[in-house]
């Protein structure tokens, strides 16, 4: 397997808001990094996660819900 996470870990406020289509929608909160964004499913609720908990082990990226140069669509322009 991949190198083993830093043992601080992350903490995350995760609010449903709606469901729709056989989905979850709402906001997710990552404390440490004290970003705030929006997700229209429970897979890009999954992206979102992946990439705060790669961009927390890495230390690498300026924007923790970038992959690379790949940036997650972001829903709400105001958080």
């Amino acid at each position: 397997m991949g190198k083993e996470m830093d043992k601080k870990g992350c903490t995350f406020i995760l609010e449903i808001k709606d469901t729709q289509s056989q989905s979850w929608q709402g906001k997710i909160k990552w404390i440490e990094g004290q970003k705030e964004e929006t997700f229209r499913s429970v897979l890009e609720l999954i992206s979102l996660l992946d990439s705060v908990i790669i961009t927390d082990t890495k230390k690498e990226m300026s924007h923790p819900l970038k992959r690379g140069e790949e940036e997650i669509p972001q829903i709400c322009s105001g958080i």
